[in-house]
This record gives structure tokens, sequence and C-alpha cells, in this order.
């Protein structure tokens, strides 16, 4: 049975929630990860913490620029209500020094939640 026949949409992949609470996002290119994770943050809401979704080709070979604008439009979309962990898909191999910082500039100038 695969994902969207157990009810989930499309893109999923991973284990199911009843086995374990981790979830991929399978597809990244053209703005599609932000779609999955956003339905996500949606279907799950502040039940499951979520993370991720800043493409490792991104991190080395894109701008600074387009990934501090990709980390401000994730926290934005999905760090409402608390539960989601600013990281990229997986470790890449040979980031750009510039991306990180900007991951990182982006987590303190737009993620911090407020008690």
């Amino acid at each position: 049975m695969n994902q969207s026949q157990r009810g989930y949409p499309e893109g999923w992949e991973g284990m199911t929630p009843d086995q374990k609470r981790q979830w991929r996002f399978a597809k990244f290119a053209s703005g599609e990860g932000i779609r999955f994770i956003n339905a996500a943050k949606q279907i799950l809401g502040s039940r499951c913490c979520i993370q991720g979704n800043i493409p490792s080709s991104m991190m080395v070979t894109g701008s600074a620029s387009e990934v501090k604008a990709l980390c401000k439009k994730l926290i934005e979309n999905c760090g409402k209500g608390g539960g989601y962990i600013l990281g990229a898909g997986a470790i890449a191999e040979n980031p750009k020094l510039e991306n990180l910082q900007a991951m990182g500039a982006a987590a303190r100038e737009f993620g911090v939640y407020k008690k």
C-alpha cells in the first residue's frame, strides 16, 4: 500500500506515523518541497515537530540571498505555533560557507519563538 492509499498526500515518503514520527518530503525542486511541508504543518499542527526543507543542492550551488529567502519563507509558513526546526534536507557535501551563514542569520532574524 502506498502513502496516498493510506490517506497521506502524494510526495510524502518514509515510515508511517503509527511506526515512528518521522517523515521526509520527496520533492524539493520548483517549490514542491515548500508545498509538502506546508501541507504537513496544516495536517499535523502542533502535534508533531517538523524539520527541514532547505535543499542540499541549494546549499552547494545557490546564493546566500536565495538561502536566506527560503529560510524566511519556511519559518513564516511552518513556524507558526511552534514545532518547526529549520534545517537542510540532508547533509550537503561541500556547502558554501556563505550559505551556511545565511541559514544561521535567517534563523536568528526570523526564527526566534517568543515566550
